[in-house]
């Protein structure tokens, strides 16, 4: 992981703003170089979320990272209820 900002966080959020069921998200980490960037962060959705739809969410993510943030080459994304 990287001890620098390789990402906007103003992106990071409008891109996870544009999906409703998300509730928050934190632990946003990089690794990489400007120019190829792995991308680490934990998303909150309602508790009783089913798992199937939990995962479609993160996929969502994924795809909508990926394609807003070019550069942006992985994104691991680790979910929690939210509290």
């Amino acid at each position: 992981m990287s001890d620098r900002v390789l990402i906007d966080i103003k992106k990071i959020k409008e891109i996870t703003n544009q999906i409703k069921k998300i509730k928050s998200f934190h632990q946003i980490r990089t690794r990489g170089d400007e120019n190829c960037i792995f991308l680490d962060m934990h998303i909150a959705l309602a508790p009783k979320t089913p798992l199937a739809e939990a995962y479609n969410i993160s996929h969502q993510l994924k795809g909508k990272t990926m394609s807003g943030i070019p550069q942006v080459k992985d994104v691991v994304i680790h979910i929690e209820p939210q509290i």
